[in-house]
């Protein structure tokens, strides 16, 4: 067999080959297919209802929106009208999940304009459950910072600080916070809440952690390097916890009930505030002050991974699904198995010439 007819025989047993030459049906492209959404956070709905502000000019507007030139809203109207708005906005609700909704917007058959806005009223003052979930983290985490406070002057004492070193790194903290807002808060809003929320977390707990390097035997210079930096690390890390918690309380909060969410999640960092320097006493006088700054920061990791199994993102745009489409398999893969399997053949059928001669 010569080697151009082996080459040619290769070449049509390539996938490339059939792919290209082998004449096939033209497919129809795919339509897109829609998330589902199985749980829709209140936050869209009313945003999408435009009544943020649940004002009585909002209220009726939506109301006007529904009557249908009766006297009354009906249960019909309104699944139509939410499932209008959201196929619009390229979501789609589980019917049972459609279901809840219509009947906590409209509890009976048919609705006066009265109890449509009750009804509303009432959606919007209720407290979302995330908000206790949020206030047991704010809990921890006051705690575990609140455990640090008795350590911090023994700390300087250990190390004999100068009172110009203890006040940089007592001022390290609160300029790291200040200074950390500004890129917290661009984060926040551009990858999400939870995701700033716990990163922040996760650097208070390396902040922590670290500080416990500085009881070992090191150089003095070395020692308030390593304290300061730790510091200024903590700091940054309450700041980027700070922005994601507040915003994301924010969230899930309505003008109806905003100061209702917020007071229990500050009581909560204020207890664990008032509680912290106790049990940071009672850890310093047993097991040292290394000990208690691991302590501190294995809590704030524990508590990362209890926000992360807990709390939802509350972002609108990333709670909005938006239309996945599989695109259909392009020319460009077949095109590069093309090419290479050809340079496969050459190769093969110059290797079985070289041997055959």
């Amino acid at each position: 067999m010569s080697a151009f007819r082996l080459q040619q025989q290769l070449f049509r047993r390539t996938y490339a080959y059939r792919a290209f030459c082998v004449q096939k049906q033209p497919t129809a492209p795919l339509a897109p297919t829609i998330n589902k959404i199985r749980h829709i956070d209140r936050n869209i709905v009313i945003e999408l209802m435009k009544i943020n502000n649940f004002t009585d000019k909002e209220i009726k507007t939506s109301y006007n929106k529904l009557v249908n030139n009766e006297d009354h809203i009906k249960k019909e109207s309104l699944k139509k009208e939410l499932n209008n708005i959201f196929i619009a906005n390229n979501m789609h609700i589980d019917e049972d999940e459609q279901a809840r909704l219509v009947n906590v917007l409209i509890p009976n058959d048919k609705v006066n304009y009265t109890e449509y806005k009750q009804a509303l009223l009432n959606y919007g003052e209720k407290i979302d459950k995330r908000v206790y979930k949020i206030g047991l983290s704010f809990l921890l985490t006051g705690s575990s910072i609140g455990i640090i406070v008795p350590c911090l002057p023994l700390l300087v004492t250990m190390l004999q600080l100068t009172p110009l070193q203890y006040g940089g790194i007592v001022s390290s903290f609160a300029f790291a916070k200040l200074i950390g807002n500004i890129p917290s808060a661009y984060f926040t809003d551009e990858i999400g809440r939870k995701p700033v929320l716990l990163s922040g977390l996760l650097i208070c707990s390396l902040g922590l952690s670290g500080v416990a390097l500085v009881t070992l035997p090191m150089p003095h210079l070395l020692a308030f390097s390593t304290l300061l930096s730790c510091r200024f690390l903590t700091g940054m890390g309450v700041s980027a916890f700070s922005s994601g918690a507040y915003t994301l309380l924010t969230d899930i909060s309505t003008p109806l009930n905003r100061a209702r969410s917020i007071s229990p999640v500050m009581s909560a960092f204020q207890a664990g505030i008032s509680v912290g320097p106790a049990l940071g006493g009672i850890l310093i006088e047993n097991f040292g002050i290394a000990t208690t700054y691991l302590v501190c920061g294995g809590s704030l990791l524990s508590v990362a991974s209890l926000v992360h199994f807990m709390v939802s993102e509350t972002k609108l745009d990333l709670l909005k699904p938006n239309p996945v489409v599989v695109a259909p398999k392009t020319d460009l893969l077949q095109g590069i198995q093309l090419i290479h399997l050809f340079i496969y053949t050459k190769l093969v059928t110059y290797s079985l010439n070289h041997l055959l001669r």
